[in-house]
């Protein structure tokens, strides 16, 4: 929705992200392991989310 949004001129509040990463990694000498975790979040998703879940303690 927030990608349909963005030419809004109005609605950029809704639409603008915060970018959060984050990338745990360890060399435990037998295993080493990189994650890399990147999200975009912004307004309109968040509002997303908690009606999804709303609706689904509703069902």
């Amino acid at each position: 929705m927030a990608h349909w949004l963005e030419a809004v001129p109005g609605l950029g509040f809704l639409t603008r992200t915060v970018k959060v990463h984050w990338s745990p990694s360890a060399d435990l000498l037998v295993l080493v392991y990189n994650i890399n975790i990147a999200l975009n979040i912004s307004l309109l998703s968040l509002v997303g989310a908690v009606v999804a879940i709303w609706l689904y303690r509703k069902m």
